[in-house]
């Protein structure tokens, strides 16, 4: 795993560095010529407050997100309003053989080894779609 990752980071910065080297042409816009902004983010997820048998791997807990945002300018002022839309996607990767139950009320409980034999982690991924008028 961590060979492939070492080769994927690699050929990424060469491609990268290749990339670089192109010249362009003058008047030319290296961005899509769209009128409001694509934004890209990716974190890691991280909990506070939780009980002692609920550990997360931070590494391994990630999210991504793709929004898509249109400027609205408020008057001839130099503020704006920016309504998009977007896609999130969370991942909170159990370091134990835990799950959520949400039998009586939301609780962590362990994961039965008679059904799940062999399970040494497990993983919540949440997708979300977001909008803001």
């Amino acid at each position: 795993m961590i060979k492939k990752a070492s080769i994927t980071l690699i050929l990424l910065c060469a491609l990268t560095l290749v990339k670089a080297q192109d010249q362009q042409t003058p008047g030319t816009v290296a961005q899509p010529d769209l009128p409001g902004m694509l934004l890209f983010d990716y974190g890691i997820n991280l909990l506070f407050n939780t009980p002692d048998d609920f550990e997360i791997s931070p590494i391994r807990s990630r999210s991504i997100g793709f929004h898509y945002l249109y400027p609205l300018p408020l008057g001839e002022s130099n503020f704006s309003f920016h309504p998009g839309i977007g896609i999130s996607a969370h991942n909170y990767t159990f370091a134990e053989d835990v799950t959520l139950s949400i039998a009586d009320s939301t609780a962590i409980v362990d994961l039965d080894a008679t059904l799940y034999p062999g399970v040494d982690k497990t993983k919540l991924s949440p997708v979300f779609a977001n909008g803001t008028p």
